[in-house]
């Protein structure tokens, strides 16, 4: 999914207008993952959900096989099953990032790759979107 940087910063400014005045009662946080892909050789974004709690679902077009690598991973995203392959050396950083809840712990992750490929070869299933 291509989306803009202004559309994603539309969206996160609709959010936060939405969530309104601070709450005194500290409500849980929404189950799943919203997980970002941006830069690249021009400024770009790319955005899935993903939620695994009862059965796989969210935007993510592979959300099976991504809740599944992160079952195998118990969660933590820094020890994903790479998915080895040869990529060129050419420098187009990407940065990603995985924010929500992983089993009802609050997760926030990033992480920055030389490019597309290298992430893909690092992450597997999860950003491939």
């Amino acid at each position: 999914m291509y989306r803009s940087t202004t559309v994603a910063a539309a969206v996160m400014i609709a959010f936060a207008a939405a969530a309104g005045p601070a709450q005194a009662v500290v409500e849980a946080p929404p189950q799943g993952l919203f997980l970002t892909v941006t830069g690249g050789e021009s400024p770009w974004l790319r955005w899935a959900s993903l939620q695994c709690e009862l059965q796989p679902t969210g935007t993510h077009p592979n959300a099976v096989a991504a809740c599944w690598a992160l079952e195998v991973a118990r969660g933590d995203l820094n020890a994903l099953a790479a998915d080895p392959r040869p990529c060129t050396k050419k420098y187009a950083p990407v940065r990603v990032t995985a924010v929500g809840t992983w089993h009802g712990r609050p997760t926030t992750w990033h992480n920055t790759y030389g490019n597309e490929c290298e992430l893909h070869a690092a992450t597997g299933t999860i950003f491939r979107f």
